[in-house]
C-alpha cells in the first residue's frame, strides 16, 4: 500500500479524519467495565494489563451505558476474587482443570480453565443458578480470554453467545439478553462451556436490567446543498432473504442541512435476533444519498445519528463522513445485541477495511506475484455498501499481500478493474446463469396435465398430492424442443455478452473462465418432445418397448424429474421384481443427465463463440449430496463427454468434523482430474474455509493432485457477501504462508502433472440410483448407507499409503479404458451388467481386481447379478448385514459391533469385520490363496487366479472397517487409522508389484508427485496428527540423476541417488505442509 493512499484517508485510531470522514464523539464512551474498580491498586493492575493486551483504559473506566437501568449482583463472587468460593464443581474433571488465576480482566483473580486435550463444544464446565427481580429485560455478560486453540460459550437458560479464538488473544465480552415475566421472580441458570484445547479465562460476570431498544437512524446531508434528497438503506440480512433494500423520504424529500425524520430500521423485523445466533452477527450496509429522481451525488459530506429510540435523547452515537460518491458504509448491531455491543458496533465500514489491512501487513511476509496458478478472491460491495473508490485500493492491497492474483464472481469492471490493474491483478472469472435457469422454454398447462396422467408420473403424484399441486401451480418444466433451446440460449448468451461490453469492455479479455452453475440440478424436462426424445435415446441403447412392459413405443414415457429432488424417492420402484419399472427408472435418469449435459454443451459453445479463450465450469457440488450424479441429472462424467464444461470444478465444504474428514478434499480433486482426463480439461477447485492448519493441508491436497485454478471460497470482504472468511485471521495466516510456498515452486508445480496411475477406482453411477434409505422420512440427501462411506475409506486407505489412483466410470470401462490400468478397485453394490462383463474379460486377460463385500452384487436395474462370481472364485455367497444401517463416520459407524474377526495368516494380526460379512464357497480352491480367515477358520480374505489375472476379495466392508478405528476429535483432523486395518485395502498393489512414483516411511503423510521438464515437485501434507514428524523418509523415482533437492521449509537437503533403481532417498522433518523441488 502506498503512503499516498494512506495520506488520502488520514486514518487515526481506526477512524477517518476530516479528509475522508470522521467519527464524531459518541454521546457516551463505550465502557468495557461497568462498575467502579474494586480498588486503586486493582485499577493500576488492570491498566497495566490493558497495555499488554491492547485495550484502552479510557474506554474501560467510562461513564455508565445509557441503555442500562440498573446494575445487579445476583451471583456471589462474580469476579472470582474469593477464589472458587461459591463455584461448586470447580477442580479437575476429564482432562479439564479449573483453578483461580492472577491474570484478571478486573481485580486480582479470574477463573482459568485448562483443557489438556481437544474436546467438543458440548463439554460442560460450570453452572450457576441466580434470580433477578420480576418483570423486565436483562443482560448478563462475562469477560473471556482464550489462548491456544480454546473456545468458550456461555448460556443463560436457552440463550447462547459464542467466542472464537483470534491470533492476538484479548479479553472479549460474551453476553445474552433474557426476560422475566411480570410477577415472576425468575430463576435462571448460567452455564459456562469450554472446548477445543488450551486455556480459557473467565472474569467479571455482570447482570444488568436494561431498557427496551431498537435501531433508529437519522441522517443529515451537509454537502452538496443543491436540492432535496432521499435516502436508501441497503444491507445484508439473514438468509434466505440475504439483502435489505428500502428507500425513505422519496415523496417530500429532505432539505440539505436539515436532519431527516427518524428511520425505524427494524420496522419489518429484519434486524431482530441475537448476534450469537444471527448471520451476519453484525449488520453491514450502505446509506445512499440520492436526489428525488434517484440520481447519485458525486461527493458527499454527511452525518448519521444512531439511536435506541426515535428521539434526540435516544441518540447513542454520531458518525460523519466525507467521501467520493453517495454511499456511507456502516455497521450496526442486531436488536438483541447486549447494550455495550449495541453501541460499539455502530461504526464505519472503513474500520473493518483498515483492521484487516493492518493485520496482513503485521505478518511481515515477503511480497509474491503468482504468474501461472490462478488463486482467486472475491471483491464486491462497490456502489452497494460503499462508493469511495479508495476503499477498493485498500481491499486490493490486502488481497495482494495475502497472495491472490485474481478477483472473481462478477468480473472486474470499472473502478474494481482499474484498482486491480494498478496492483498487477489482471485475471477474473464471470458467471452466466441465465441460459440454464431462465431462458429455456416452459411447458404449458395442458401438456403438464397430460404428463401428470401418465402411469409413471401418476404413481409418484398419488403418493404425494402436495407434489402434484406444486407442479400444477409452478409449471417450471422445460419443453424439450432443441431448436427453441438453441435459439433461447444463443439470445441469452448474446444479451449477457452485450451487458459485459456495456459495463466495461476492457474487462472481457481478463475473463479466464465462466461459471455456468452452482450446485445445479438439470433442467426439468417434459412434454411430447421429451417422450419422443426419450424413446429415441433408449432405442440407441438397444432397448425395445417390451423392456418397459409395453407392446409399442407409444406406451413408453419418460419420468420427468422435479426440482430439488422432491419426487425422487417417489419415483423409485419399491418392487424390484417389476423389472420393467426398474428399467424405466434407470433410463429416465440417464436420459435426464444426457439432455442436461446437451443443454450445457450448447451454452458452452455459445460462450466460446464470443470468448474462444475461456473455459466454462460448473460447481457441481459434492457427490455425497446426490450432486454430480444422475440423481440430479448432472453426472459429471457425461457433462465432460458431451463437453458441457471445459474445466472441472467442485467445492469441498469439508471441516474436521464432516463426513470422512477433510482429506475428502483430495478425493474430490482426484475425481475432477480423472473426469478432466477424458478431454484433457483444466482442473479447478473451490477450497472452503478452515483455520491455519486445516486450510494449508487442503491447499496442499488440491495442488498435489494437479489443480491449477483455486477459488478460495471466498475471501470477502465479509461486509459485502456471504460464505466468506475475511474475518478469519487464522485462515488469512494459513493462506498467506502457503501462497509463499506455491510461488517459490511455481516453475515446477504449474506445468507438473501426476505420473500415469496404474490403479483405477471404479465410479458407479448406478450405485447412487439404488442407494438405500434405511430411516423412513430422511431427506433424500441424507446419506446413512454403507456404499458412500465405504468408498470414501477405501480411497483413504490407498491415499494413506501414497498409492496414486484414477477414477473410471462404468461407461469408460465399457469403452475399453480399463486396459490402461493394471489394478481396479471395486466397492459398490450396483454396477452396470455390461461393465461387469467387461471387467471379467479384463481380469481373464491379465487384469487384477480388488473388491470387498460391496462386490457389484446388483446391476443397474437393482437386480441380483452374479457376473463376477467366477472371477472371485466363488460358487455362491451369502451376505450377513448389521441391523444398524447407519454408517455416518461420526454418528453411526462407531456404534457398529464386529460381525466377526479376520486373522491374517502371515502375521496373526486381527481386524474386525464391520457392517457386513460375506460367507462363500470357493469354486476352485486350487486356484485360490487364502490370505486371512474368520474365527471359525473358514476363508475370509482370498486371492483367486482367473485366467491370466487375479481377483482379491475382502469379505466385509473394508472401508468402513478401516474407518471404524478412527479417532474423531472435535476441531482436529481424523487420526487413529490402524496399519493392520489398512492392509485390507492397501496390501494388494504390493502383492501385484505395482511401481509407485514414491514411497514414504510414515503412513498418513499425503505425498503427491508432479513432474514436468522443469523438474519434480513433491507436495507433502501431514495427516498423521498435529505433532511434527521428526523423520519422514522418502524414496522418489526420478528419470535422471538430480542436482539438487530443496525443501521450501528447510532449504537444500542431503540426498542419495540409487543408480540401479533410479531413485532419490531423502529425509526431513514435517510439521504441517512442505514442497520438495528436485532439479
Amino acid at each position: 500500500m502506498s503512503t499516498e493512499i494512506e495520506r488520502k484517508f488520514l486514518v487515526v485510531d481506526g477512524a477517518w479524519s476530516a479528509a475522508a470522514g470522521n467519527a464524531r464523539a459518541p454521546r457516551f464512551s463505550m465502557p468495557h467495565v461497568y462498575c467502579a474498580p474494586k480498588s486503586c491498586h486493582m485499577k493500576r493492575h488492570l491498566i497495566l494489563l490493558l497495555c499488554l493486551i491492547g485495550l484502552s483504559a479510557d474506554r474501560i473506566f467510562a461513564e455508565p451505558n445509557p441503555l442500562i437501568e440498573q446494575t445487579l449482583q445476583p451471583i456471589p463472587n462474580p469476579s472470582f476474587e474469593s477464589g472458587l468460593t461459591d463455584w461448586p464443581g470447580a477442580g479437575e474433571a476429564g482432562g479439564i482443570t479449573m483453578a483461580e488465576d492472577d491474570l484478571a480482566f478486573d481485580g486480582a483473580r479470574s477463573l482459568a480453565v485448562t483443557i489438556d486435550k481437544w474436546t467438543g463444544p458440548t463439554r460442560h464446565c460450570l453452572s450457576k443458578r441466580f434470580q433477578v427481580p420480576a418483570g423486565g429485560r436483562y443482560f448478563i455478560s462475562i469477560k473471556v480470554l482464550t489462548e491456544g486453540g480454546s473456545n468458550a460459550t456461555m448460556q443463560v437458560d436457552t440463550q447462547r453467545a459464542a467466542s472464537r479464538t483470534l491470533p492476538e488473544s484479548k479479553w472479549r465480552e460474551l453476553g445474552a439478553i433474557f426476560r422475566n415475566a411480570a410477577g415472576d421472580a425468575g430463576d435462571h441458570e448460567l452455564r459456562l462451556y469450554v472446548f477445543g484445547e488450551g486455556r480459557v479465562r473467565f472474569d467479571d460476570i455482570r447482570v444488568f436490567r436494561i431498557k427496551e431498544y431498537s435501531q433508529y437512524l437519522r441522517v443529515r446531508l451537509l454537502e452538496p446543498t443543491i436540492e432535496k434528497y432521499r435516502v436508501t438503506v441497503k444491507t445484508r440480512v439473514a438468509r434466505p432473504k440475504e439483502y435489505f433494500n428500502q428507500t425513505y423520504f422519496a415523496g417530500d424529500g429532505v432539505l440539505p442541512g436539515d436532519h431527516s425524520p427518524w428511520i425505524d430500521l427494524n420496522a419489518g423485523g429484519d434486524f431482530s435476533g441475537s448476534p450469537a445466533t444471527g448471520k451476519p452477527r453484525v449488520i453491514s450496509g450502505g446509506v445512499h444519498f440520492e436526489t428525488l429522481s434517484g440520481a447519485r451525488f458525486e461527493r458527499i459530506t454527511a452525518e448519521i445519528d444512531f439511536a435506541s429510540t426515535p428521539s434526540e435523547a435516544g441518540i447513542l452515537k454520531t458518525l460523519s463522513a466525507t467521501n467520493e460518491g453517495n454511499v456511507v458504509g456502516i455497521f450496526f448491531a442486531r436488536q438483541d445485541a447486549g447494550p455495550f455491543a449495541f453501541v460499539q458496533d455502530f461504526r464505519l465500514l472503513f474500520d473493518d477495511v483498515m483492521e484487516r489491512n493492518r493485520h496482513v501487513k503485521s505478518l511481515g511476509l515477503p511480497p509474491i506475484a503468482l504468474k501461472h496458478f490462478q488463486v482467486e478472491a472475491q471483491l464486491s460491495g462497490y456502489r452497494y455498501f460503499f462508493s469511495d473508490p479508495r476503499y477498493i485500493d485498500f481491499e486490493i492491497d490486502t488481497i495482494k499481500r495475502i497472495g491472490f492474483n485474481a478477483l472473481g464472481y462478477t468480473g472486474l469492471a470499472g473502478p474494481d478493474r482499474q484498482a486491480a490493474a494498478r496492483a498487477g491483478i489482471v485475471r477474473t472469472h464471470h458467471s452466466h446463469r441465465e441460459s440454464s435457469y431462465y431462458a429455456l422454454p416452459r411447458i404449458g398447462k395442458a401438456e403438464l396435465e397430460r404428463m401428470l396422467a401418465t402411469p409413471e408420473f401418476a404413481r409418484a403424484t398419488a403418493k404425494s398430492p402436495t407434489f402434484a399441486n406444486w407442479l400444477r401451480n409452478n409449471p417450471t418444466m422445460t419443453v424439450l424442443d432443441w431448436d427453441d433451446i438453441r435459439r433461447n440460449i444463443r439470445d441469452a448468451v448474446g444479451r449477457w455478452y452485450i451487458r459485459l461490453k456495456n459495463e466495461d469492455p476492457e474487462q472481457i479479455p481478463l475473463i479466464q473462465f465462466v461459471d455456468l452453475g452452482d450446485e445445479i440440478s438439470g433442467p426439468v424436462f417434459g412434454g411430447e418432445a421429451h417422450d419422443a426424445g426419450y424413446r429415441e435415446f433408449v432405442q440407441r441403447q438397444g432397448l425395445v418397448p417390451q423392456d418397459f412392459g409395453q407392446t409399442a413405443w407409444a406406451g413408453v414415457h419418460a419420468i420427468p424429474w422435479g426440482s430439488s429432488n422432491t419426487p425422487l424417492p417417489l419415483m423409485r420402484p419399491t418392487n424390484r421384481n417389476d423389472i420393467a419399472a426398474c428399467r424405466q427408472y434407470y433410463w429416465s435418469l440417464r436420459y435426464w443427465t444426457w439432455a442436461s449435459a446437451r443443454v450445457y454443451s450448447i451454452v458452452t459453445a455459445e460462450v466460446e463463440k464470443r470468448m474462444p479463450w475461456v473455459q466454462t465450469r460448473i460447481n457441481f457440488g459434492q457427490p455425497w449430496y446426490n450432486a454430480a450424479t444422475d440423481m440430479r441429472g448432472t453426472d459429471v462424467w457425461e457433462f465432460v463427454r458431451q463437453r458441457g464444461i471445459t474445466a472441472t470444478c467442485n467445492e469441498d465444504w469439508l471441516g474436521p468434523g464432516s463426513f470422512s474428514g477433510i482429506q475428502l478434499n483430495a478425493y474430490l480433486a482426484d475425481l475432477n482430474r480423472s473426469c478432466a482426463m477424458l478431454r484433457d480439461l483444466r482442473v479447478q477447485a473451490m477450497v472452503m474455509p478452515g483455520n491455519e492448519h486445516i486450510i494449508q493441508r487442503k491447499l496442499a491436497s488440491v495442488v498435489g493432485k494437479g489443480v491449477k485454478d483455486i477459488d478460495l471460497f471466498s475471501y470477502g470482504p465479509a461486509y459485502a457477501s456471504y460464505d466468506n472468511w475475511s474475518q478469519n485471521r487464522s485462515q488469512v495466516v494459513g493462506v498467506s504462508k502457503f501462497m509463499r510456498k506455491l510461488a517459490k515452486a511455481e516453475d515446477v508445480l504449474f506445468p507438473g502433472k501426476p505420473r500415469k496411475a496404474e490403479i483405477a477406482v471404479i465410479w458407479s453411477g448406478s450405485n447412487e440410483m439404488w442407494r438405500e434409505h434405511p430411516v423412513p422420512g430422511d431427506n433424500f440427501d441424507v446419506h446413512r448407507d454403507a456404499t458412500l462411506y465405504n468408498g470414501h475409506f477405501v480411497y483413504l486407505g490407498l491415499l494413506h499409503k501414497q498409492i496414486p489412483i484414477d477414477f473410471i466410470d462404468e461407461f469408460e470401462i465399457e469403452n475399453g479404458r480399463l486396459d490402461d490400468y493394471r489394478i481396479a478397485y471395486l466397492s459398490c453394490r450396483n454396477l452396470r451388467r455390461s461393465a461387469q462383463t467387461r471387467i471379467a474379460e479384463w481380469v481373464k486377460g491379465g487384469g487384477c481386481l480388488w473388491t470387498d463385500a460391496l462386490c457389484a452384487q446388483e446391476d443397474e436395474y437393482g437386480q441380483d447379478c452374479d457376473v463376477l462370481l467366477p472371477v472371485l472364485g466363488m460358487r455362491d455367497r451369502r451376505f450377513e448385514r448389521d441391523e444398524l444401517q447407519d454408517y455416518r463416520p461420526r454418528h453411526g459407524l462407531p456404534r457398529h459391533e464386529p460381525r466377526d474377526t479376520i486373522t491374517f495368516k502371515d502375521t496373526g494380526e486381527t481386524v474386525a469385520a464391520i457392517g457386513m460379512k460375506v460367507n462363500f464357497t470357493m469354486s476352485t480352491p486350487s486356484d485360490t490363496n487364502i490370505i486371512a480367515t474368520f474365527n471359525d477358520g473358514s476363508p475370509a480374505v482370498i486371492e483367486h487366479r482367473y485366467g491370466k489375472g487375479t481377483a482379491y476379495f475382502v469379505p466385509t466392508l473394508a472401508g468402513c472397517s478401516y474407518g471404524w478405528t478412527v479417532t474423531h476429535t472435535w476441531g482436529r483432523i481424523n487420526t487413529g487409522y490402524r496399519d493392520t486395518y489398512r492392509r485390507l485395502i492397501a496390501d494388494f498393489p504390493s502383492r501385484i508389484g505395482i511401481n509407485l512414483p514414491l514411497t514414504c516411511s510414515v503412513p498418513m503423510v499425503e505425498a503427491d508427485l508432479l513432474e514436468s521438464e522443469a523438474g519434480i515437485a513433491v507436495v507433502l501434507a501431514n495427516y498423521a496428527g498435529d505433532e511434527t514428524l521428526p523423520d519422514v523418509q522418502l524414496r522418489i523415482g526420478v528419470t535422471q540423476p538430480p542436482k539438487t533437492v530443496t525443501s521450501l521449509t528447510h532449504g537444500p537437503l542431503d540426498f542419495t541417488y540409487d543408480t540401479d533403481r533410479n531413485t532419490v532417498a531423502v529425509a526431513l522433518p514435517l510439521a504441517l505442509v512442505d514442497i520438495l523441488v528436485i532439479k
